[in-house]
């Protein structure tokens, strides 16, 4: 019959009282650390709609923006000048372009955020969807930075 030496409460008798804290202290660390990555997810997946958001608003007025210049350059009688007729199908294929990218970041944008409510969908949006649709706009500011300066060299002919 072996006898020990170790009371029965005791789960293992090699651990001395600072392991014993080194593993509370562990386990702290841990639960702690898995709380404050969840607080930072809830706070940035929490703010998609006030992005979305801003996002929209400045889609708007690209679109005020592209409709204003589409209209002025149809109200425009250039029949009389052969240079500006030359320049009216650069004009329209420039607004046409900038019309469809236009058009394609707001679908994706609505698209986000009729779907806004899922966790999956603000996780997508925020690893990926963001970059995508930053692009898109520097795309975006691209052409109407391209539009605006054949407006310019339009309206100096």
């Amino acid at each position: 019959m072996s006898s020990t030496d170790c009371p029965s409460t005791c789960p293992e008798c090699s651990d001395s009282p600072l392991s014993l804290t080194g593993n509370i202290v562990g386990i702290l660390t841990f639960a702690i650390g898995l709380l404050a990555s969840s607080l930072a997810f809830f706070i940035i997946a929490s703010g998609i709609q006030d992005e979305l958001t801003a996002l929209e608003s400045s889609l708007a007025k690209s679109g005020h923006q592209i409709q204003h210049s589409r209209r002025y350059f149809q109200a425009r009688d250039s029949d009389r000048d052969l240079a500006l007729q030359e320049m009216e199908a650069e004009m329209a294929a420039a607004l046409d372009s900038t019309e469809t990218l236009y058009l394609e970041v707001l679908d994706k944008v609505r698209r986000v955020r009729e779907s806004a409510g899922s966790v999956w969908t603000r996780i997508s949006w925020w690893q990926r969807g963001r970059q995508a649709v930053a692009s898109d706009m520097a795309r975006l500011e691209s052409e109407k930075t391209h539009l605006g300066s054949l407006q310019l060299t339009f309206l100096l002919k």
